[in-house]
């Protein structure tokens, strides 16, 4: 019994500690981040509220972020579920929680068009329905509340089903409805942590590999609409490969079921381009989501299907960075000659685009292809190369990055570092990589342990083993950080390459510090 309330108190304790992180870093998300830290702040409320839903303390921020990023009806519906589930026990919310309802349902009803009253009439429908189905339904944008009678309760407790229905409607209806799309992006969001991954993950890029061959008549605010939900999700891709989840991964497939429904009824050519082109992007967004979490299956399935979408689309600059994003797959798994034909590709589709694709893109292509000349141990391609990338690099607006490749002067100064290891010239590596490392900002984190693990690198090259493993330390700390694989690897690779010097307390400090790290990667 004693252990009993011991092991009790712990979980309080740790639970606690849990909720004082979650908005402490929030707090720092909104503090310093600007718009892309109330992409993180709100995505990190969303996931910690699903899996606390009584959390009070944490549905009152989340519903102000929602509100003030336009997604009222999920934080409405946020707050329903709450009242639901507090009323079924005869409790209500806190006094604190019902006025910040109260203010944004003020908000709400002072910002609302005619379209928006429409919206909500039908949302108060669907609403209705749910409340008579109980309080743990899932909540759906399916307004034919007969045809869900017609099924038994347990069938719809996937999402994915509901959706599904509503996507046959409006495939049904041939027509989409403008205010019907724009209410179920407004939606989505509430939904996206609810349903089975595996469910969605089993027919989506199917579908939208199908959708591709055919040709929902929108209007242009949609179309923007859908632009800034892609913008948000590139946003997702964070820093810390350790903080990606199947929750933030879910987000990006229900934006990408959105537009896969969309693209598979009849469209105009221009709009049926532009779809294509956001199909793509939310595609590479979730090939590089699964990357990060070493679902490597999934994103090279997500990586062709962008590549794909992007070519129906005629977006060159989106096809090249596909084309780059599923080379890295190849060169993680040191096979540069399966890479370079696809970097290769990407460079010359490039040399096709005099405007559209940005300084920032094209550096960032030219430095992978000059590391795939280098780890092929072609020296004077490597080094033309990697004089035009940084040429581009001079002229870019780091601003001015539409894919997320997060390209600058530090990063180009690491692939550098890099090449002139794999060639054997170690002095020019240290040269440029300490260079890189005075440059690196804050946010730089996982760059620097790139750089770090280069520059270890080049300090075995010259039997520096007390340097090597000093480096190799630090890139350690920043992959635990981070729980950045790569890094890891390159260091583990590192400490083999480094058996002569095995009894040396150097290397013996080193291997301890992998073994700690060990449980982290696998």
């Amino acid at each position: 019994m004693d252990e009993l309330k011991h092991l009790l108190s712990l979980s309080d304790t740790v639970e606690g500690q849990l909720r004082q992180s979650v908005h402490a870093l929030r707090r720092y998300y909104l503090t310093h981040d600007g718009e892309a830290g109330e992409a993180h702040a709100l995505l990190l409320l969303r996931t910690h509220w699903c899996t606390h839903p009584m959390d009070e303390d944490t549905l009152r921020p989340l519903m102000e972020l929602l509100s003030k990023r336009g997604y009222r009806q999920e934080a409405e519906e946020y707050y329903r579920r709450l009242y639901n589930q507090l009323a079924a026990k005869g409790l209500a919310p806190d006094p604190c929680t019902q006025k910040t309802a109260q203010n944004l349902y003020s908000r709400q009803s002072i910002h609302k068009n005619q379209s928006e009253v429409t919206s909500s009439l039908h949302v108060e429908s669907v609403f209705s329905f749910y409340m008579q189905r109980g309080a743990d339904a899932p909540f759906s944008c399916i307004n034919t509340s007969s045809r869900m009678e017609d099924h038994e309760p347990e069938e719809h407790n996937s999402l994915l089903e509901l959706a599904t229905l509503r996507g046959q409607d409006l495939a049904n209806d041939a027509i989409v409805n403008n205010s019907e799309v724009t209410k179920y992006l407004d939606t989505v969001s509430a939904k996206n942590l609810l349903h089975s991954e595996d469910l969605f993950h089993l027919e989506l890029h199917e579908r939208l590999q199908r959708a591709l061959r055919k040709s929902a008549v929108i209007d242009n605010a949609t179309i923007k609409r859908l632009e800034s939900i892609t913008n948000d999700c590139w946003r997702m891709i964070p820093v810390v490969a350790g903080v990606v989840s199947h929750h933030s991964r879910r987000y990006v497939l229900e934006c990408l079921d959105i537009v896969t429904r969309l693209l598979e009824v009849s469209q105009p050519k221009t709009t049926y381009q532009q779809l294509c082109s956001i199909a793509g992007e939310l595609s590479l967004i979730t090939a590089n989501i699964s990357s990060n979490m070493r679902d490597y299956h999934t994103a090279k399935t997500y990586y062709e299907l962008g590549i794909e979408a992007a070519q129906e689309a005629k977006n060159i600059p989106l096809q090249a960075v596909g084309l780059v994003r599923l080379s890295f797959n190849s060169t993680r798994n040191d096979r540069p000659d399966v890479s370079f034909p696809l970097v290769q590709e990407a460079l010359c589709l490039m040399k096709q685009c005099d405007k559209h694709a940005t300084m920032t893109t094209r550096a960032w292509i030219a430095a992978a292809l000059a590391e795939i000349y280098a780890n092929l141990k072609n020296d004077k391609d490597c080094f033309a190369i990697l004089e035009q990338a940084e040429l581009q690099i001079d002229s870019a607006i780091l601003e001015d990055d539409p894919y997320h490749t997060t390209f600058s002067s530090s990063l180009l100064a690491g692939y550098k570092g890099s090449c002139y290891t794999l060639l054997q010239l170690p002095e020019d590596a240290e040269t440029v990589l300490h260079e890189a490392l005075t440059q690196m900002s804050l946010s730089s984190i996982y760059q620097k342990g790139y750089i770090l693990s280069v520059l270890a690198n080049s300090y075995i090259q010259k039997g520096k083993i007390d340097e090597m493993c000093r480096y190799a330390s630090d890139a350690l700390a920043v992959a635990a950080q981070t729980k950045a694989l790569e890094i890891f690897q390159r260091i583990c690779k590192l400490r083999t390459d480094a058996a002569l010097w095995a009894s040396t307390s150097y290397v013996k400090n080193l291997n301890e510090q992998i073994h700690d790290l060990e449980h982290v990667f696998h």
